[in-house]
């Protein structure tokens, strides 16, 4: 690697494990407050079954996916996470919208971001996905103390408007 220049493109996967853990961890435990390995000092936490999954995921997602901010940005990136994870629609993904919502908000995204997400996605992957996703986020959310005002009430009008009045 060259010194004074971004690091870019495959030059990331010069870095060392240690390099790479360290930029996931700082990464875990700022967008994801509370995560196994942001507590445990960027190491897989005792007792894991295949803690190489584990820290291949880390190093994949959090140091090198997550690291290529010259042309997406974070708070970006963290709505297209959320978004991806409500269309592909499987359960297990409530879980991971658990950790992503609270950290797309650390990183720059509104709380409105989120639930216009959540309205677009009905339309377009179905409203049991939207609803299973609104609840992962709801609840995230507000164990993080996310929802510190009342949300906005529906908008009941805009349902008796016609398509282009909308």
């Amino acid at each position: 690697m060259t010194e004074g220049r971004p690091v870019t493109g495959l030059a990331r996967r010069e870095r060392t494990g240690s390099q790479k853990r360290l930029i996931g961890v700082e990464n875990i435990q700022r967008m994801l407050p509370g995560a196994a390995h942001g507590q445990h000092g960027g190491n897989t936490p005792p007792g894991t079954f295949s803690g190489d999954t584990a820290l291949m995921a880390m190093e994949d997602s959090y140091c090198d996916m997550w690291d290529r901010t010259e042309v997406i940005d974070l708070r970006t990136r963290s709505l297209f996470n959320v978004s991806l994870m409500i269309a592909v629609g499987n359960v297990s993904n409530q879980f991971e919208l658990t950790y992503h919502a609270p950290g797309a908000i650390y990183n720059g995204a509104t709380l409105a971001e989120l639930e216009a997400i959540i309205v677009h996605a009905r339309a377009y992957v179905g409203s049991p996905c939207a609803a299973l996703a609104m609840t992962a986020i709801v609840t995230a959310l507000s164990e993080h103390n996310l929802i510190t005002e009342p949300l906005p009430a529906a908008d009941i009008a805009r349902k008796e408007k016609t398509g282009s009045e909308k």
